[in-house]
This record gives structure tokens, C-alpha cells and sequence, in this order.
């Protein structure tokens, strides 16, 4: 009769496939880089709310627009405008039918003076003090998922932007 030799203690008994393991490993590390990454773009702003690539500004002469880059599926984000100097008292702001369809305006601050539909979309009159700039800051709501196209006129200036709204 053959007996089987004797183990040390601290071996198990465990039949192993050396190539797999390694194999699950790389994968695990793989993985592991991959969460990183994430977290990474996340914190850079890929995910809206916050970090420097989650907004843009898109300029021209008669002032600035500030949008959000990247955007959440009914979050709460904030378009700013910034006027340049100007020795008219009153500046006009255009809202494209693409960007009234994206966005649900929440509050404008300060309030328009006057404002009109139009056939390319929403006019908004803001009463500003001559020769000084002037900011108008519109909070909204994104209201479906998806990659858009828009643009806001400041006193007929187009400023195109594209927000891409995550679920």
C-alpha cells in the first residue's frame, strides 16, 4: 500500500491553473484602470455639475454666452450672459427653439423688461445701465437626454453651443 506524502501545514491541498489565475488578475487590473478613468473624467466635468471641461463659453462682440458643456437629465444648470459695454439701454436676447425645447427656463435673473415669441424662438428685452456691461443669468432644467445643437442671439449675434444632456 502507497501512501500519499505528507504536507506541510500551511498547504492546502488545491488543485490551481496557474495560467488562469494570472489571466483573472490582468483582467481585475484592467478593470481597476478602468474605474480610475472614471473617476477621473468625472471629477474633470465629463458628467456635468461641476469640474472644468462641465461648462463653455462661447464669445462675440456684444458679449458672451456660458453654458453648460455637459449637463444631467433634469438637473439644474445655469446659462449666464454676459453683456459687453454698450451704450444702448436696453440688449436683446434671442432663446432658439432648440435651446426652449432642451431647456425648461426655472428663473431668470434679473427679470426681462419685455419678452416676445418669435418665428426662430423667444426674445427677451433686459433694461442695462449705458456704457457699463451687464450679466443675466438663466437657470434651467434639461429636459431629455441627448446631444443638441442651439444657439442664443445677444442683439442679433448668433452664439452657437452644444450641450450634451446624460441620463
Amino acid at each position: 500500500m502507497t501512501r500519499a506524502p505528507r504536507k506541510p501545514p500551511d498547504q492546502l491541498d488545491v488543485n490551481e491553473d496557474r495560467a488562469f489565475q494570472e489571466k483573472w488578475w490582468t483582467a481585475e487590473r484592467l478593470a481597476w484602470g478602468v474605474f480610475v478613468l472614471i473617476i477621473v473624467l468625472a471629477l474633470a466635468g465629463l458628467t456635468g455639475s461641476g469640474g472644468w471641461l462641465a461648462d463653455a463659453t462661447a464669445s462675440g462682440t456684444a458679449g458672451d454666452v456660458d453654458y453648460p458643456r455637459f449637463s444631467r437629465w433634469q438637473a439644474d444648470d445655469t446659462v449666464s450672459i454676459s453683456f459687453a459695454a454698450s451704450p444702448s439701454a436696453s440688449r436683446t436676447v434671442l432663446l432658439s427653439d432648440a435651446f426652449t425645447s432642451l431647456f425648461q427656463i426655472v428663473d431668470i435673473e434679473p427679470r426681462p423688461t419685455a419678452s416676445s415669441a418669435t418665428g426662430d424662438g423667444k426674445a427677451l428685452e433686459f433694461t442695462v445701465v449705458p456704457g457699463a456691461p451687464g450679466t443675466v443669468d438663466f437657470h434651467v432644467r434639461s429636459q431629455r437626454p441627448g446631444l443638441v445643437g442651439y444657439y442664443t442671439a445677444i442683439d442679433g449675434e448668433r452664439l452657437n453651443a452644444t450641450t450634451l444632456v446624460l441620463p
